[in-house]
């Protein structure tokens, strides 16, 4: 194993006290004429006027990752299919690296004692900056990762200067910070990108003000909604435990989105509600994904794939999933006059079931949750278009009933299959169908 140290890098250990000004309230008057609180954001961090959408490691690979494999990724994310576009060219602008790519000090810290900069595995990676730039070169984005789960550093002196400074030094354009380590105050985080002078893609997993857990609060705590109404120190922010390849964790994923949706979300542009890499492709079924999908689009959460998009075999059983274009026309749809433009659970039914809820990208964490047996969401698209999904969580078939008028929308519309993409004439009233287990009904009404 060699030990990677960068030489001749100048920190910039200027004090950031001035940057970490914290807006301590939003004025009604501010809310009309900046309904979106773009005004108060933190600097240093790129703002995504859409939900991000890309690629990242973890799911597939985990620990198993090197510089080839990454590489693969970006060529796979580049690459056309037959008489179709590459996903690059469909939005999938993003691949990530997540963990496992530092060295690590044996069980604890992975940084050097004396310059305090992170060691990289060039064994794993013998030209970190050369994967960047290659990634870079052809119109992707790359992703960094820090606050790393392995060997992570809780209780052990913070490194935010040499880590930013490292991400801009090797030329990454994106960065997750994970809540593992020792570096979880997300303002401090982009108040250091703005000394660099560079803006990153920043996704927050599950960091947020003391005392506050994000991926677990329930409700979210004042603190942290204070700091996603106001500054929004992130591009993206993690609100759900590690999802799994199972269905009731993407259920559950998708409902802690939720209190951040409404008619003035908290998920918005610039500052989107993440419920977690996509299990597309991973281990679901086809039923399963095409609702992960559309689930994920509907309530604007960034579409992050997570297999291996080398296996070819896998890659065209999910593809006319995830390169739906009616799917991420809605996913990509914000209508900032719409009464609902990040999406909305419109109504849960009443029937709950006990669920055994699966955690991690292993499924190794469990819980224990009611789940309604159905749900039905819905996000505006224009004046006259609504997106309506309903879902089927339950384990049998069950027929599913919404009415237009609970959907807020006159007596009679025109429907539209998402995904079969056939017009089906009209509907009055109401709509209902029998949907199997885990399956679903994809559908755009228009006035």
């Amino acid at each position: 194993m060699v030990f990677y140290f960068l030489s001749g890098l100048c920190f910039k250990m200027k004090s950031i006290v001035a940057l970490l000004t914290i807006v301590s309230s939003v004025s009604e008057a501010a809310r009309v004429s900046d309904p979106y609180r773009s005004a108060y954001f933190a600097t240093g961090v790129v703002r995504p006027q859409t939900p991000s959408m890309g690629w990242r490691s973890w799911n597939f690979f985990a620990c198993d990752i090197d510089q080839v494999s990454m590489k693969s990724q970006v060529d796979g994310i580049t690459k056309a299919q037959q008489s179709s576009p590459s996903l690059l060219d469909l939005g999938y602008n993003h691949v990530g690296l997540d963990d496992c790519w530092q060295s690590c000090n044996g069980k604890h810290g992975f940084h050097n004692a004396t310059s305090g900069v992170a060691q990289i595995n060039t064994t794993k990676f013998p030209d970190m900056a050369g994967l960047v730039q290659y990634g870079t070169s052809k119109g992707v984005t790359m992703g960094f990762y820090m606050n790393n789960c392995r060997c992570n550093e809780k209780g052990m002196p913070t490194h935010y200067p040499q880590d930013a400074s490292l991400a801009e030094h090797l030329g990454w354009g994106g960065i997750k910070i994970d809540s593992c380590g020792n570096q979880r105050d997300m303002a401090v985080w982009a108040a250091q990108f703005t000394l660099d002078g560079r803006n990153l893609l920043v996704e927050s997993c599950g960091n947020g003000p003391n005392g506050t857990n994000p991926k677990k609060d329930t409700p979210p705590m004042d603190a942290f909604v204070q700091q996603v109404e106001t500054t929004c120190p992130f591009s993206f922010f993690r609100v759900s435990e590690d999802a799994a390849p199972q269905f009731n964790s993407i259920i559950y994923n998708a409902n802690r989105v939720v209190p951040y949706l409404g008619s003035q979300p908290l998920s918005r542009p610039g500052c989107w509600a993440y419920a977690d890499m996509l299990e597309v492709g991973v281990k679901l079924s086809y039923e399963e994904s095409q609702s992960h999908f559309a689930l994920w689009a509907i309530v604007s959460s960034p579409l992050i794939l997570g297999f291996d998009l080398t296996n070819e075999t896998v890659l065209q059983s999910v593809w006319n999933i995830i390169t739906n274009e009616e799917t991420l026309n809605v996913s990509q749809t914000w209508y900032s006059k719409g009464t609902y433009p990040s999406g909305r659970l419109v109504r849960n039914s009443s029937n709950y079931f006990n669920a055994t809820i699966e955690h991690g990208y292993a499924g190794t964490r469990v819980s224990y949750e009611m789940l309604p047996e159905y749900q039905i969401w819905s996000k505006t698209l224009s004046d006259s278009t609504t997106a309506v999904l309903v879902i089927n969580n339950a384990v049998f078939d069950t027929n599913i009933m919404f009415s237009l008028d609970e959907l807020g929308l006159p007596a009679k519309v025109s429907v539209r299959d998402m995904w079969a993409h056939t017009d089906n004439g009209t509907i009055e009233e109401s709509f209902s169908a029998t949907l199997a287990s885990h399956s679903g009904v994809f559908l755009k009404l228009t006035v």
